[in-house]
């Protein structure tokens, strides 16, 4: 999955399979920040969403966990500052200014 983090479009956010999240530049080959063992082990990103205008994004498992990240450093570094349970994969995510909506579900 990939979202934008800005309105300026110049850094996406991506998860992958291999249970890390990465923020990229468009300019860059390579992430300039990334995340491994993001969520629980054994586990991989399976949804991302960014909050517009923010440098926050929200990534979700098949581990059965949201997490809210934050960008620091000018995006050069990533911290988890909110971390949820739900009951199954996280499929997909929605945010806006004030709600995280999630499709969680049995399977990937």
């Amino acid at each position: 999955a990939v979202v934008s983090t800005q309105s300026t479009g110049e850094h996406f956010v991506t998860g992958s399979q291999d249970n890390v999240v990465a923020v990229w530049h468009v300019k860059k080959k390579k992430p300039v920040a990334s995340q491994r063992g993001a969520h629980s082990p054994g586990s991989w990103v399976t949804a991302v969403a960014a909050f517009r205008n923010t440098e926050c994004f929200v990534s979700g498992s098949n581990g059965g966990r949201v997490k809210v990240w934050a960008c620091a450093e000018n995006y050069l570094s990533l911290a988890c500052i909110l971390e949820v349970e739900v009951r199954g994969t996280v499929n997909g995510i929605c945010v806006d200014r004030e709600r995280i909506v999630c499709a969680v579900g049995r399977e990937h």
